[in-house]
């Protein structure tokens, strides 16, 4: 009865050092409480009784559960980069059929609480010659996307500053 506790102690601590090098940041403190829960039960099991056989397979499937949860939250986030990939192109297109030509478009996406994403803020970046389309700019993004905050940027040419402006002034004119 010892020598199995001793075995199986021995057994869970190799999986927890392979799990420890193998399991990312996110899930690893989690992997370490059920492998201390198990190197529990393994150790004390032989002297309660109890199936060992059963509580090895029960682990195995939380195992491939939180394997799955994993693989599902890479690809959710996947599909979220895609998305803001794809509307930072739309919108960019948007910009440049009426005539506006911007350096960069940025949208940021989350997920509501209910499972829909929603565009938190859109950042675009100008040159300092196209400031004066700042409000066709908030305009069209407003339009399109009905959505989140609208930072508007502008750079100089050659120039290394970027000039930051408020956020939907109140008056519509941009300030420095």
């Amino acid at each position: 009865m010892i020598k199995t506790a001793v075995i199986s102690g021995c057994i869970v601590g190799i999986a927890a050092s392979l799990a420890d090098v193998t399991v990312s940041g996110k899930f690893r403190s989690g992997i370490r409480v059920i492998i201390a829960l198990l190197l529990i039960v393994v150790v004390t099991g032989p002297f309660m009784k109890t199936d060992f056989k059963t509580f090895i397979a029960q682990y195995i499937d939380e195992l491939e559960d939180i394997q799955e949860q994993r693989i599902q939250q890479t690809m959710s986030e996947d599909v979220m980069d895609e998305a803001e990939n794809r509307l930072s192109q739309y919108i960019a297109a948007k910009l440049e059929t009426a005539g506006i030509k911007p350096k960069s478009v940025s949208i940021e996406l989350t997920v509501t609480s209910d499972g829909l994403a929603q565009v938190v803020r859109t950042d675009v970046t100008i040159e300092k010659s196209q400031i004066k389309y700042y409000d066709d700019i908030k305009r069209i993004v407003d339009n399109e996307l009905m959505q989140g905050e609208v930072n508007v940027t502008w750079e100089e040419k050659g120039a290394e500053e970027n000039k930051a402006e408020v956020v939907r002034p109140e008056n519509g004119q941009a300030e420095n």
